[in-house]
């Protein structure tokens, strides 16, 4: 979800790059765009506070390959998601 978030981030950032400005409607519909920017950003930092603070809770117990049961074949990332700042 994190990532799906992030690429619609791009998106909406590419698209309001190549905005021009040219009459009343095409500012209303920029300002648009840039507000539903800023809700997808705050969402993505909501997924991301609430990735970090899980994997933080469990202190990445399960990361290490040696530490898994044989059954498990893949362990869990180790990273934390960067938040976003603010529009480009």
């Amino acid at each position: 979800a994190i990532d799906k978030k992030r690429a619609d981030i791009e998106m909406y950032q590419e698209e309001i790059k190549g905005m021009t400005v040219t009459d009343k409607d095409d500012k209303y519909y920029r300002e648009q765009r840039k507000s539903e920017l800023m809700g997808i950003i705050a969402k993505h930092n909501e997924l991301c506070e609430e990735y970090n603070s899980a994997m933080s809770k469990f202190n990445y117990r399960f990361t290490n390959k040696g530490d898994l049961p044989a059954t498990n074949l893949d362990v869990l990332p180790r990273e934390y998601k960067p938040y976003i700042n603010s529009i480009h």
